[in-house]
C-alpha cells in the first residue's frame, strides 16, 4: 500500500529537507518532492502498479485505498464497506499500518538523540544512493 512512496520511477517521493529550522524546531528530517506531479500515496500505488502491469485483485486494490482506514474520508465508503469478513484485507492493511506508525514513534522518541545533526547527515541520501535505489527499482518492475 506504501509502493507510492518511492516515488514514481524517475524521481523519489521524499528529498532530504534542507531547511535548518524545520528539522532543528519541527524535526522534519525529509519534505515531499515537489517536482513530483501531486498524488496521493494510494493512488501513486495503484498507478504504479498498473504503469508495470501488474494486475491486481478488486479486493487487494479496495485494500490499498482503505490503508489510511476512517483516517482518510476518502476511503471512508469502501473502509465501512468491509462488513463480510470474508473480506477484512482492508482492516488488516490499515490496523497493520497504523500499529507500525506507532511503533516507529515510540521507537523515534526513545532514540531521538541518534537524531542530532551529525547523524542525519552521516545517513544523507546521496547521489549514489538514489542511483542504487533507481537500478533496484527498474530491477524489480522493468
Amino acid at each position: 500500500h506504501d509502493l507510492g512512496k518511492l516515488g514514481d520511477g524517475t524521481q523519489p517521493y521524499y528529498k532530504y529537507q534542507t531547511d535548518d529550522w524545520r528539522r532543528k524546531k519541527l524535526k522534519e528530517w525529509y519534505t515531499h518532492n515537489q517536482d513530483l506531479d501531486y498524488m496521493t500515496v494510494h493512488d501513486r500505488a495503484l498507478w504504479l502498479l498498473s504503469k508495470y502491469h501488474i494486475d491486481v485483485n478488486p479486493h487487494v486494490y479496495k485494500a490499498i485505498l482503505c490503508a489510511d482506514g476512517l483516517f482518510d474520508p476518502a476511503a471512508e465508503t469502501y473502509f465501512k464497506s468491509y462488513v463480510d469478513t470474508r473480506h477484512v484485507l482492508g482492516s488488516i492493511v490499515h490496523f497493520g499500518d497504523w500499529l507500525s506508525t506507532i511503533c516507529e514513534k515510540q521507537t523515534w522518541l526513545q532514540g531521538e538523540e541518534e537524531h542530532s545533526d551529525e547523524a542525519v547527515e552521516q545517513r544523507k541520501t546521496s547521489d549514489k544512493d538514489i542511483k542504487n535505489m533507481k537500478a533496484k527499482f527498474d530491477e524489480l518492475f522493468n
